[in-house]
């Protein structure tokens, strides 16, 4: 709400240093900015598995969703906590296409997911909290890794 009283605010002044109607268009337009970003910047992840496929959503501002990624999660080669030695070498492979699906908070333990991804694979960091863990161990049992 402060952003929009100080574009209010700036909106003023540029209406009376250039009149009336270019005000109201910058009025318009910083009120549509504002709105934008924040729009943009209130992202959220939705992680939703049903029959072994992993749908992976983006949510902007609360109301808008977009579907970034589909997984068959038993085709994944491995599902492993970041720090584990499993997938130790794939984390640091910068070669590889990587996807990013964290809040970048770090309340929930970052997991990868290393999957087939055209010719080449691909490693997916996203956030699991423990019923999804849960259920991808139930959906690839050998593949999910936790040590």
């Amino acid at each position: 709400i402060s952003v929009l009283v100080i574009a209010l605010f700036f909106s003023y002044v540029i209406a009376s240093l250039i009149g009336f109607v270019y005000g109201l268009i910058a009025i318009f337009f910083l009120g549509y900015l504002t709105w934008y970003v924040f729009f943009m910047t209130s992202v959220e992840y939705e992680f939703v598995l049903v029959n072994n496929e992993l749908t992976i959503d983006k949510i902007y501002g609360k109301n808008k969703r977009k579907t970034q990624q589909t997984v068959d999660v038993s085709k994944c080669e491995v599902i492993a906590p970041i720090e584990s030695t499993y997938v130790s070498g794939y984390h640091r492979n910068t070669q590889m296409k990587a996807f990013d699906y964290t809040s970048g908070e770090n309340n929930e333990p970052v997991y990868i997911l290393i999957v087939s991804y055209g010719a080449s694979t691909a490693k997916i960091y996203m956030e699991f909290d423990q019923k999804m863990l849960d259920a991808m161990k139930m959906a690839a049992p050998g593949k999910v890794k936790l040590s």
